[in-house]
């Protein structure tokens, strides 16, 4: 202890060193980097950085060998980005829902961005955006701040890249982007970041309140329900396969959600004794999403069925609790 050197002879008093170890504040260990490039997803900004490297080989007879590292370093766009999205819980998957993720910024002279970057987590797809303000939280929660015209950049359907007609720079600036999604998971994560497009460095958004506007100090939604597959409907009752292009194939159009792991997806046609006249399926590697399996009225030999009443069955493989809602039936009438 400090007193009991202090009574130590000068010598026996060896060298005082100090030495820095991470404390309650500092975040815990980001996603592995696993390519050259990759950018750094620890919150930012930030003083210190901690790095640990895993060194492998495949080779027994040669050691991994790490020569250098370099970290290309900017000045942040701000000295802290807070975001929050609301709402927080949907009551069904795989129906598009309207959110708004807002962004707090904390300025400092000569900071600010106008390039928002949002990313989401697998089984959650982008659909439109629908409005983007920016504006004091008294303007925005009264709806009286000005619609910024907004352009949409090169994006997928698992990203929306928005370049702002202005920076955000006011101290006092919150920003809002209001879009619409579906989320084919159990929960959606949604990642925010901004940069200034004359340095093209992004810095990440950190979840937390950003507004008294809504509550949830959070960027992840939770999807309630069980369902696995749903939406589902026919692009007609009535099958009519006589050539004339009007109903001569039928489309079912349905959604697969709550799945992680490749998953067939199978459409069976059945007659009403119960005979299979056609089966298709679909297998990808993340099942998540939206479907459309068609039919043109043939058995799966080619022939056409006779006219009558078929039963459809929609399906998809599944294992435990869920596997109560892995089919959808419905009839579909074959008709000359």
């Amino acid at each position: 202890t400090a007193s009991q050197y202090s009574r130590l002879p000068a010598s026996k008093k060896g060298p005082i060193s100090f030495a820095s170890r991470p404390g309650g504040d500092w975040s815990t260990w980001s996603s592995p980097h696993d390519r050259s490039g990759a950018q750094i997803t620890s919150p930012s900004p930030r003083r210190y950085i901690e790095l640990r490297a895993t060194l492998q080989t495949d080779r027994a007879d040669t050691a991994a060998t790490l020569h250098s590292i370099l970290l290309e370093l900017s000045d942040p766009v701000a000295d802290g980005l807070t975001g929050e999205i609301f709402p927080v819980r949907i009551p069904a998957s795989a129906a598009t829902r309207e959110f708004s993720y807002y962004v707090q910024p904390r300025f400092s002279a000569g900071q600010g961005f106008d390039e928002v970057l949002l990313t989401a987590t697998a089984g959650t797809r982008f659909d439109a955006v629908v409005r983007v303000r920016a504006g004091d939280e008294h303007d925005i929660g009264d709806a009286t701040a000005a619609e910024l015209s907004t352009q949409v950049l090169v994006t997928g359907t698992d990203s929306l890249h928005l370049r702002l007609p202005r920076q955000v720079a006011a101290a006092d600036e919150l920003l809002e982007v209001r879009f619409q999604a579906t989320l084919y998971g159990n929960v959606g994560s949604f990642r925010g970041f901004a940069r200034n497009s004359a340095t093209g460095t992004w810095q990440r958004v950190d979840a937390g309140n950003a507004t008294e506007l809504v509550h949830s100090s959070t960027v992840t939604v939770l999807v309630e329900g069980s369902q696995l597959i749903s939406d589902v409907g026919a692009s007609t009752q009535v099958l009519t396969p006589n050539g004339d292009g009007i109903n001569d194939e039928v489309a079912w159009r349905f959604a697969v959600t709550r799945l992680a792991t490749p998953t067939p997806v199978r459409l069976h046609i059945f007659d009403l004794s119960g005979r299979l006249v056609h089966r298709s399926q679909e297998l990808r590697p993340d099942p998540r999403g939206s479907y459309e399996l068609r039919w043109d009225g043939r058995h799966s030999g080619g022939t056409l069925v006779p006219p009558g009443v078929y039963l459809v069955r929609i399906e998809v493989d599944a294992q435990g609790p869920s596997a109560g809602y892995v089919a959808r039936q419905q009839l579909i009438r074959v008709v000359y």
